[in-house]
């Protein structure tokens, strides 16, 4: 390791153990400094007078055991001396804490989740309970995860053997369905573990949803939605409904489960009825993709559609021929109704804009109020 000063090299800092082929990260501490690496190794240096010389010496080696693959990314120290505590994130999205004496006894066990165990890597899918205060993720890292959001703790965790591409949970909380390659498995979710019931054998499928009531399920396979009954899993001949040519990326229920919007990768929004065989096309913008829909009933006799996509604005469609666009300078990928009709929620994915929430105040779309959520 060199140590420079004005682009000047003064100080060359040899390490007893060659563990470590990459430093990545390097923070100062009361003693000395601390560098993290390749394979999960975290290094102190302290500074000592040696033959007349003052020079930095290689102190402790120790490395995180359920990091061992993966880099060191950061490293925070507490300002205060008396709080001893070195804070560590690791490239597989992991936050860990660790008493900084204990550290340089070389105590391997001295490494601890800071908050809990995270994901390792990025978040395929996930779902909310209605009735219940639990969230479901489901990520690259192979693991289905149900959080209570109040206590924010994960309160079940499960591998499988391959990735989970499409996830729903039941309003009451007590079941999840979990869409895999080849498959659909449903569970029985009980307070510390998820138990097996049922699968229903399909390939190629995009997107699953229980509806509002929980007595229904609609499952995306390419250009078709299958409605099944969720009490006896059996999927009617007249509950296949077919869009068009092309693949269908998302899918809302109605408010009263009574039918469904979904939307294809050509830019075509569709309103299909339970009691109809076919998807109707409302509304169609080539280049499109519409990531998020639902429809809002106004009255007894009128409902509005409102579809998001990566155009930059809000579709809002009152039927085939009359729908109107309201620009919002940023691409949205997701939209919720509050309970009482009277306010509009949007995640906004844009890269120019990550991590912000709007709420619109009014159907205009021209009053709302921004919040930088991270």
């Amino acid at each position: 390791m060199y140590l420079s000063d004005k682009a000047e090299i003064f100080m060359i800092i040899h390490s007893t153990e060659q563990v470590m082929s990459t430093i990545t990260c390097l923070i100062s501490y009361d003693k000395g400094f601390i560098a993290g690496g390749d394979k999960g190794f975290i290094k102190f240096y302290e500074y000592i007078d040696k033959d007349s010389k003052r020079t930095f010496e290689d102190v402790s080696t120790v490395q995180i055991k359920s990091a061992e693959n993966f880099c060191v990314r950061g490293l925070a120290v507490s300002p205060s001396v008396e709080d001893d505590l070195l804070i560590v994130t690791t490239e597989n999205n992991q936050i860990y804490r660790a008493s900084i004496s204990s550290l340089l006894t070389r105590n391997p066990n001295a490494f601890e989740y800071l908050i809990c165990e995270f994901h390792h890597g990025a978040i395929q899918c996930m779902d909310v309970a209605v009735k219940k205060p639990l969230l479901m993720t489901c990520g690259e890292d192979k693991t289905v995860r149900i959080w209570n959001y109040q206590t924010r703790t994960p309160e079940i965790v499960v591998k499988n053997t391959e990735k989970v591409i499409s996830c729903s949970f039941h309003p009451s909380g007590f079941h999840i369905l979990l869409g895999f390659q080849e498959k659909i498995q449903m569970y029985n979710v009980f307070s510390n573990l998820l138990n097996f019931y049922k699968d229903i054998p399909m390939k190629l499928i995009k997107e699953i949803s229980f509806s509002n009531g929980g007595h229904l399920f609609a499952i995306i396979q390419l250009q078709t939605v299958y409605v099944y009954n969720f009490f006896t899993c059996d999927n009617p001949q007249n509950r296949a409904y077919m869009g068009g040519n092309v693949k269908l990326y998302s899918l809302s229920w109605h408010e009263e489960d009574d039918g469904f919007m979904a939307s294809d990768y050509n830019g075509t929004v569709f309103d299909g009825v339970l009691k109809k065989p076919n998807l109707d096309p409302q509304c169609y913008q080539k280049g499109v993709v519409f990531t998020s829909l639902i429809k809002v009933n106004v009255d007894h006799n009128t409902s509005i559609m409102y579809a998001v996509g990566n155009d930059r604005s809000i579709k809002e469609i009152l039927n085939a021929n009359d729908n109107k666009k309201h620009d919002t300078g940023f691409s949205i990928g997701h939209i919720a109704y509050s309970p009482s009709q009277k306010l509009l929620f949007a995640g906004i994915s844009d890269p120019d804009k990550t991590g912000a929430l709007r709420c619109y105040k009014n159907l205009s779309f021209t009053e709302f109020t921004e919040i930088k959520v991270f």
